[in-house]
């Protein structure tokens, strides 16, 4: 990598590549897709062995496992886009199928909070062009052009981290352990609830502040266990506040563990989105309205919320991950929803 950067004489490289070993995702974390998808599709009804045949070609990116071949985010960040330029090299080289649609056809997955900024160092073709399937689902760009490590080398791009009529939201990683919760609106304990990391996190440092004396809110950042799911049992509604970036894994606890999920993050195109009625299972509040959350819970009695609740148990099939993937799980959805911006590129009457 450090001879690539070489080649730009406009600036002097600070860093090189210090382990050429890739450490693998961790198969059951919450980057885990990259891991399983190849094997998935290979294994799948959809693969094809005769590319004249196929109508998506897929492009393997280790995107987590790039990442953690170096300690600091900058370099590894630079590893990953420059591994991502190879591939392209090669697909539009040394296969024939990449011509035929300028790469509309092709599609790629990176689990990891880069996203699609692993993309920046490829061709304004495969830019434009080319499906993400991606967690970092976020339409307006804030929070990574925020970030200092997508600015600390050139990039051959400034497109938008995500577009949503072409890239794919994929589901947070978790592995199917969904557990039989008997809810009703008189069991719960607690309007609303939320568990997990506040550091560096404003909106959910805000949520914290405005209702931690809340009884009506169980908000904790330190329970594990049985605890952890026991929480989202003793909740009508369980908060999915935004993290470090748009996205976060209780987006898919929430399904796992049967409570109607609230999502506070701006510009965060959830998963399937277009497919599923997400009114009919969720509740949408913007980050700067979230002191607004007592009126809008009250508003919700108990029928509409035994509704919203019964819907939730009719997508839960939707929302995780089975290994073999299982009928109409997370996998199949996302096969579907690639399926979607296939048509709309028009490359399904080839």
């Amino acid at each position: 990598v450090k001879a690539e950067e070489m080649k730009d004489k406009s600036f002097k490289p600070l860093w090189m590549v210090q382990n050429s070993e890739l450490r693998q995702a961790n198969p059951k974390g919450q980057y885990a897709l990259e891991f399983h998808l190849g094997n998935w599709l290979k294994d799948s009804i959809y693969a094809v062995t005769d590319g004249s045949k196929a109508n998506a070609f897929y492009m393997p990116v280790p995107c987590t496992s790039l990442i953690n071949s170096q300690k600091k985010r900058v370099p590894s960040q630079r590893v990953a886009q420059h591994y991502v330029r190879r591939v392209e090299n090669y697909v539009v080289h040394e296969m024939p199928y990449w011509n035929v649609s300028q790469g509309a056809d092709h599609f790629y997955s990176c689990s990891h909070d880069m996203g699609t900024e692993t993309a920046k160092l490829t061709s304004e073709k495969f830019q434009r062009n080319v499906i993400g399937i991606i967690n970092t689902a976020d339409y307006n760009g804030e929070d990574l052009s925020n970030k200092f490590w997508n600015h600390a080398y050139p990039t051959n791009s400034n497109r938008e981290v995500y577009v949503p009529h072409r890239d794919v939201t994929s589901l947070p990683f978790r592995f199917n352990d969904q557990k039989e919760v008997n809810k009703s609106y008189a069991s719960t304990k607690y309007d609303a609830m939320f568990v997990g990391s506040i550091g560096n996190r404003t909106a959910r440092t805000e949520v914290f502040n405005l209702f931690k004396n809340n009884p009506s809110f169980f908000l904790a950042s330190n329970v594990f266990g049985d605890d952890y799911v026991n929480a989202f049992a003793e909740a009508r509604f369980c908060m999915v506040i935004r993290g470090l970036t748009v996205w976060t894994r209780r987006m898919v606890e929430t399904f796992l563990y049967s409570c109607i999920p609230i999502v506070i993050s701006d510009h965060y195109v959830p998963p399937f989105n277009g497919i599923l009625r997400w009114s009919q299972f969720s509740i949408f509040v913007k980050e700067d309205e979230v002191y607004t959350l007592p009126q809008i819970l009250k508003s919700i009695d108990e029928a509409k919320w035994t509704q919203m609740q019964a819907n939730l148990q009719l997508v839960r099939k939707h929302f995780v991950y089975n290994n073999p993937p299982q009928e109409y799980d997370a996998f199949h959805m996302t096969m579907f929803d690639l399926w979607r911006r296939l048509q709309n590129a028009n490359m399904l009457e080839r």
